[in-house]
């Protein structure tokens, strides 16, 4: 349970890390891509990167997550601990696709450890006096590239911030469990980003 408030906590502090950046990024490391496809050879993901959006490159989020660790360390001493990224992309700073993977080969993660981050979420979100709707308390499923992922939506809204749809999905890939989370402003940017998300393929 430790481990899994981690990510929680992890998750929520990379989002206002993200929020305090400069709105100018860098390009995207244009090595990862082909045809504005990106491909996440361990997981065999392939996904269509939408116009207007660009990956994020690995190197990037690691210096992130060194920042986390120097700045938060009072909440955990082993950042190093948690799990590699899958497929990462942004449109702003508002707009994100953010996804961590690890193994899960006896199941050992499963819906209902699923369903007790989802409440743990929520009281980390009171902690920090973030104002938050539940658009659904049932978490839902449905197939993408022939994978199940068990998803649900809340709405977040960050003082003197827009207020951003997130939606949380988990599904497993192989001997991987794959947690993805989805932000966005506006019905366009979720349309854009959900609709590649949808049309992903796994090998």
């Amino acid at each position: 349970m430790a481990q899994i408030i981690l990510k929680i906590t992890f998750g929520i502090f990379m989002f206002l890390l993200f929020l305090s950046c400069n709105n100018e990024f860098p390009k995207s490391d244009e090595g990862q891509l082909r045809e504005n496809v990106k491909y996440h050879s361990e997981l065999g993901w392939k996904m269509e990167i939408p116009k207007g959006w660009e990956n994020i490159p690995e190197d990037e989020l690691k210096e992130q997550r060194k920042k986390l660790e120097s700045q938060f360390s009072q909440i955990s001493t082993d950042f190093k601990a948690f799990d590699d990224f899958g497929i990462t992309l942004r449109k702003n700073r508002f707009d994100t696709f953010n996804s961590i993977y690890f193994l899960n080969e006896n199941n050992s993660y499963t819906k209902t450890d699923f369903q007790k981050e989802k409440i743990e979420k929520y009281r980390i979100l009171i902690d920090h006096n973030s104002n938050f709707t539940i658009d659904s308390t049932v978490t839902k499923s449905l197939k993408i590239g022939g994978k199940q992922f068990d998803f649900y939506t809340f709405l977040m809204e960050i003082k003197y911030e827009k207020p951003l749809k997130t939606t949380v999905y988990t599904g497993k890939v192989g001997n991987y469990q794959v947690l993805i989370t989805v932000k966005t402003e506006d019905a366009v940017s979720e349309s854009e980003i959900l609709k590649c998300f949808y049309n992903s393929t796994f090998d």
